[in-house]
């Protein structure tokens, strides 16, 4: 107890996320390609069809968006 009669605790909280490796470019190939055309678009409103088409281009950009 402390000295004010209350009881002497304290709290260990995890803030923090583990530390994830960017994907790499093979990853990045892999995860557009698998991708199935005919599905609903997820938050971001980007049907799976135009990521797939998007080309090389689109893969940089979004590759470099995830490694920031």
């Amino acid at each position: 107890m402390d000295s004010d009669g209350g009881e002497d605790w304290t709290m260990s909280v995890q803030i923090a996320e583990p530390y994830v490796e960017p994907p790499d470019d093979v990853d990045m190939e892999m995860a557009i390609s698998n991708l199935k055309n005919r599905k609903a678009t997820g938050h971001d409103q980007i049907p799976p069809k135009l990521i797939k088409e998007g080309g090389n281009c689109l893969e940089i950009l979004i590759y470099f968006h995830l490694s920031e």
